[in-house]
């Protein structure tokens, strides 16, 4: 692997980790200590459980950086967007100051959530990539980082929704929601797809934000692959709109009780006598918004990965090329020349292949 390819790997997983340690020491530092607390238990569980992995020879250090990026970046966004939206009117005494540099707290939280987005998208990059050529039996151009916006899209529209929703709804209301999502995931992985249960296990968990199937030694079809994008976004909009509903009747508080939700949230008046409204929009408060941008969600997916097709989504390889005809580990170091000699029939042609300079998966 390039050196400037190994750098980038290695260093964004532990930018955004030192990042998240900052966050938390920022919390615990303006005596927001539950809230440091789990910032600091969501950055390090994730690190210590992909070193055990990696120590104990069960995962390479590829996988292990995938699974690393998934358990942490996943859970730390959902976390710190919840938190954000929940303790709004708190933090704004404390962190936030808009205009000066009176609260620079609120920059490094964001900034670090900003990190984590950019982290999570190369994870589900790399990740979707894999599937489908686990034993890497060909190289792929630059080309390939033309995918990621399409994942950030993923968390962007997750992510919003489901920190929103959790940030409105009892703390027991959101774990079982947030069960919901992974059991609904693992049923997918098995009875649709129809993948091993270890590997559908740890896909339930890394398709949380981005619909993204954990690389096994067996390759994956992009149709395969495609067809779970699609289903999965299908079935995350659901619940998430679902969820979104739940926390309208459970809340109830957008239409004659502004003051008692954070005033990021509240298009009402905020004078100490609450007024009702019938205007739709104020009524029914972020409802509207989550059903209209889940439905805008689900036509692109379906268009872009079910019909459109785009090449910077598809791994160029042989028809003939098969992981077992390519002798080298998941993560070990296979020359152009050898993979040539272990090729059989002839070579795919350049005008499949974008130009650039050659990037490992």
């Amino acid at each position: 692997m390039p050196v400037s390819s190994r750098m980038y790997s290695i260093f964004l997983p532990f930018a955004t980790l030192i990042l998240d340690l900052t966050i938390a020491f920022v919390y615990i530092k303006s005596n927001f200590w539950i809230s440091g607390i789990c910032t600091a238990l969501v950055a390090l569980l994730p690190l210590m459980c992909s070193t055990s992995l990696l120590f104990c020879g069960w995962a390479r250090i590829q996988t292990a950086l995938i699974l690393l990026g998934f358990l942490h970046c996943g859970p730390q966004l959902i976390l710190q967007l919840t938190l954000l939206v929940r303790y709004w009117d708190d933090f704004k005494v404390v962190l936030i100051s808009y205009g000066t540099i009176d609260s620079p707290q609120y920059t490094i939280i964001v900034i670090g959530c900003l990190v984590g987005c950019l982290e999570l998208a190369k994870t589900a990059r790399e990740c979707h990539f894999i599937c489908q050529a686990p034993a890497k039996p060909l190289r792929v151009t630059a080309s390939y980082f033309r995918a990621s916006p399409f994942f950030m899209f993923h968390i962007l529209i997750r992510g919003l929704s489901i920190g929103l929703v959790l940030s409105l709804v009892p703390t027991w209301c959101a774990y079982i929601l947030l069960f919901l999502f992974l059991v609904s995931n693992l049923c997918q992985l098995l009875f649709i797809i129809k993948l091993p249960r270890a590997q559908a296990l740890i896909s339930s968990v890394t398709s949380l934000l981005t619909p993204s199937i954990f690389p096994a030694r067996e390759p994956l079809s992009y149709r395969t692959v495609a067809r779970f994008q699609i289903i999965n976004s299908v079935f995350a909009t659901v619940l998430i709109c679902l969820s979104a509903v739940v926390a309208h009747v459970v809340t109830d508080r957008f239409t004659c009780d502004p003051q008692s939700i954070p005033h990021a949230l509240s298009l009402l008046n905020t004078g100490s006598e609450a007024e009702c409204v019938n205007y739709w929009a104020l009524k029914f408060g972020f409802l509207p918004y989550i059903l209209i941008g889940c439905i805008v969600y689900v036509v692109l997916v379906v268009v872009v990965a079910g019909i459109l097709e785009p090449g910077w989504l598809k791994l160029p390889s042989h028809p003939d090329s098969k992981p077992s005809d390519i002798d080298c580990d998941f993560d070990s170091e296979c020359s152009t020349i050898q993979l040539d000699k272990k090729m059989t029939g002839p070579l795919p042609s350049f005008s499949q292949f974008y130009q650039g300079p050659e990037t490992d998966i």
